[in-house]
C-alpha cells in the first residue's frame, strides 16, 4: 500500500513515482528514439559532434597561437601583405645607403653621403686645427641634406601625398646616377648632390609597422634595438621583441651595404654609387603609387 501526495507516490519499495501532468508531451515513438540514438552514437564514433566555442575562446586561441610564433617568422609572414611599411623595402634602402656611404668615403675624399654627423665631426676637427681648406668639403653635404628634407616635407603636405611618394625615389635615383659620372676632381659637387639625394629619402621611408625607422643612418636604429631588447628582457613584452628585431635587421642590412660597397670600390671606383641607385630602382617596384593609395585608404578605414 502506498502513500500519495502532490510530490508523488511512495510505494512499498520506497521508490518515488512522479506524477505526470495531464498536459505533458507524449513520449517519443520507439522508432524516433532509435533513430536519434543511432545518430548520436555515429557522431560520437566519427568524432563529428562539435560544440560551438564562445567568441572570446576563439580570440584567446588565436592570440595564443600568435604568441607562440617566433618573432622573425611573424615579421616575414606579415611582410608579404605590406608595401609602405615593409621590412624588405627598408632592407633594400639600408643596403643601398650603406653602399653609397662606403663609396663616398673611400673614393670621394672621406665624405659621408648620409651620415651627416660624421661630416659635422670632421668639420669641427678641421676648424679646431685651423684647416679651413676643408670647410666647404664637409659643410655643403649637410646643407644639401637639409634642403632635401625641406623638399620632401613640401611634398608631404600635399593632399595626394601617397602618389607623390614615388617622386622622391625617382629624383634620388637621378641625382645619384648623375653624380656617379662626375670625375674625382668634381668631388666638391658630387658629395653635396649625394647629400641632397639622401635627404629626400628621410621622408620617403620613415617607418616599418608603425615603428619609426631611419634607413640613412645606423646610430638611431642601433640604439633603439638595444633599448627594446632591454625592455623585452625586463618585462617580456612581445611588442618590444618585435621592434628590437626590426631595428636589428635594418642595422645588419646597413652594415652589409657598407661591407659590400667597400669591397666593390677597388673594382668599380666611384661608379660603385651606381649600385646604390640600382637598389633604389628595385624599391620603386615595391613602392608603386597604386599600392600606396590602396594601403593608405585601408589604414584610414582602420
Amino acid at each position: 500500500m502506498g502513500i500519495c501526495s502532490e510530490l508523488g507516490c511512495f510505494g512499498d519499495d520506497n521508490k518515488v513515482m512522479s506524477k505526470q501532468p495531464s498536459n505533458s508531451k507524449q513520449p517519443e515513438s520507439a522508432s524516433v528514439q532509435k533513430q536519434n540514438s543511432s545518430s548520436i552514437a555515429s557522431a560520437r564514433t566519427a568524432g563529428v559532434l562539435h560544440f560551438k566555442q564562445p567568441a572570446g575562446a576563439k580570440a584567446s586561441l588565436v592570440e595564443e597561437q600568435h604568441q607562440q610564433r617566433p618573432v622573425l617568422q611573424e615579421i616575414v609572414e606579415n611582410d608579404r601583405e605590406e608595401h609602405i611599411e615593409s621590412v624588405r623595402l627598408g632592407v633594400l634602402l639600408s643596403i643601398g645607403v650603406g653602399i653609397l656611404n662606403a663609396c663616398t668615403y673611400v673614393t670621394r675624399g672621406h665624405v659621408f653621403a648620409s651620415s651627416q654627423s660624421g661630416n659635422i665631426l670632421y668639420l669641427g676637427l678641421d676648424l679646431a686645427q685651423g684647416n679651413f681648406a676643408n670647410v666647404t668639403k664637409y659643410l655643403f653635404p649637410p646643407m644639401m641634406f637639409a634642403i632635401g628634407i625641406v623638399i620632401a616635407e613640401h611634398y608631404k603636405d600635399k593632399p595626394d601625398y601617397p602618389r607623390w611618394r614615388q617622386i622622391p625615389f625617382l629624383i634620388e635615383i637621378v641625382l645619384i646616377t648623375s653624380a656617379s659620372f662626375l670625375p674625382d676632381s668634381w668631388n666638391a659637387l658630387a658629395n653635396p648632390i649625394f647629400g641632397l639625394a639622401t635627404g629626400l629619402q628621410t621622408i620617403t621611408f620613415r617607418k616599418i609597422r608603425r615603428t619609426p625607422v631611419a634607413t640613412i643612418v645606423i646610430t638611431g636604429s642601433f640604439q633603439n634595438s638595444i633599448t627594446h631588447l632591454t625592455r623585452f628582457l625586463t618585462v617580456h613584452d612581445r611588442a618590444d621583441a618585435f621592434r628590437a628585431m626590426v631595428y636589428l635587421i635594418i642595422v645588419l642590412a646597413y652594415f652589409a651595404g657598407i661591407i659590400g660597397g667597400a669591397m666593390l670600390c677597388p673594382y668599380l671606383g666611384h661608379y660603385t654609387s651606381l649600385v646604390s641607385a640600382g637598389f633604389l630602382f628595385l624599391c620603386t617596384f615595391i613602392a608603386l603609387p597604386e599600392r600606396y593609395q590602396l594601403e593608405e585608404n585601408r589604414r584610414e578605414k582602420e
